[in-house]
């Protein structure tokens, strides 16, 4: 008896032990997970490109290495150029043979305006290759993608609604966006490898180059989302709500949320509205405030048109306090390392914003914020309109004043950013890849 009670104990230990450890390296750092470069369910000429693709990545790393010969560098860019006319016998798309073909040439004289007028088609396949070059920084970012359909389908139904969204501000524009011309397609995808993992999204091909037969794509990288929202963003909302809010956070709603915001950019007023017949644009007319005032509207409008989803059953009706929750962790995660810099300002402001008219309410018995639902929906709308009707105007002097006013730490989130001081800053770049 007594040799199994100590069998028992030292067992129950180890167990212990383990789990301490296991808790502690998930703090520490999310472990790294190993690439699979194929699934099990590609065909086999997929297969052998996402393997030369692969490759390709691991060269571009030794270009963008500093200190190398010439004729090293010539050397692997002939590396490059050769896996690439190896990918062109795989493929069977016309568009992505000229693509392949037009970059093995290019990837030889650090020209690649023509390898970007004629693709970015992301359909349905294995994996794709994208190669920026920084000619500012001479050197080169490459992506190794994977389109994501049903979300992609998604954002295409989003889309679909967008002059709904743009009759449901408070207010009619006299010269606003038509998005139908101007919206670009996005496209969700998983990252498999890249060269420039801080991005979210990816504008492809770049503003820079010409697009005389395609228009350029926002790529939005699912799976590098969710690694922010698992390591990042789930652990500020921790730390700053109760648990009736805090259950309320969610990956799906932040997914959501930052592609609403990028879609809302192009809604709203694009000319000043004025008596006289002068062309003014918004961004002119503001000048150095525009990209605050910008941000907010993206933002208002985004959660604004949560209704407009609902009623297209877009969103469930029982998921809309995910919605607000979400985005609100969303707005403490920018603003809790610099609150005071230009850059987290239009994040500041609204949560000033939100915390004075009382949409968050901040709990001084339990040092944590809560929402009132209702309040912060009426909120977002008044803050929405301050916002259209500043750039409807041109109004710089109003869209100082709006930054005058809410652009400083209330107490309130003072304490709150206070409970964050320890958390990560940045994802753990090991675990983004995709694994099947």
């Amino acid at each position: 008896m007594r040799v199994f009670r100590c069998l028992l104990i030292i067992i129950s230990c180890c167990f212990l032990f383990s789990q301490a450890e296991e808790k502690k390296n998930d703090q520490r750092h999310i472990k790294p997970q190993k690439t699979i470069l194929v699934t099990e369910d590609s065909d086999e000429p997929s297969k052998q490109i996402l393997g030369l693709f692969f490759q390709i990545s691991e060269l571009i790393e030794k270009l963008n290495t500093a200190g190398k010969p010439p004729e090293e560098d010539s050397q692997i860019r002939k590396d490059i150029s050769e896996l690439l006319k190896k990918a062109v016998a795989f493929e069977s798309d016309e568009k992505i043979k000229k693509y392949f073909s037009s970059l093995s040439q290019d990837i030889l004289k650090n020209d690649f305006k023509s390898s970007y007028s004629d693709w970015s088609v992301l359909e349905n396949r294995t994996g794709n290759l994208i190669i920026q070059y920084h000619e500012d920084q001479k050197k080169m970012d490459y992506f190794v993608i994977k389109k994501h359909d049903a979300w992609t389908r998604k954002v295409t139904k989003y889309l679909s609604l967008i002059e709904k969204m743009k009759s449901n501000s408070t207010m009619k524009f006299v010269r606003s966006v038509t998005p139908v011309t101007l919206v670009r397609p996005f496209v969700i995808a998983d990252l498999l490898a890249t060269s420039g993992i801080n991005r979210f999204a990816l504008l492809h091909p770049p503003e820079s180059i010409g697009r005389e037969t395609s228009p350029a794509k926002v790529i939005i990288f699912r799976n590098l989302a969710r690694q922010f929202f698992n390591q990042i963003l789930e652990p500020v909302a921790a730390r700053a709500f109760g648990g009736r809010v805090l259950k309320f956070v969610r990956f799906e709603s932040y997914l959501s949320n930052l592609i609403m915001h990028k879609i809302a950019h192009f809604l709203g007023p694009f000319l000043v509205g004025t008596k006289s017949e002068d062309v003014i644009l918004v961004n002119t007319k503001l000048g150095d405030l525009f990209y605050c005032i910008d941000e907010i509207k993206a933002d208002t409008v985004a959660l604004c048109n949560t209704e407009v989803s609902i009623k297209e059953k877009l969103i469930s009706q029982k998921h809309e306090k995910r919605v607000y929750a979400t985005y609100v962790a969303q707005l403490l995660e920018k603003v809790r390392m610099e609150p005071e810099s230009g850059s987290r300002q239009p994040y500041l402001i609204q949560i000033h914003f939100l915390l004075k008219n009382e949409g968050i309410i901040f709990n001084v018995d339990t040092n944590n914020l809560f929402i009132d639902f209702d309040k912060l929906k009426e909120n977002l709308k008044k803050l929405m309109t301050m916002v259209l009707k500043i750039q409807q105007n041109g109004n710089y002097m109003g869209a100082q004043q709006l930054i005058k006013e809410f652009a400083e730490v209330p107490e309130a989130l003072k304490r709150i950013i206070k409970k964050m001081e320890n958390l990560p800053v940045g994802i753990n770049a090991g675990s983004i890849f995709q694994v099947k």
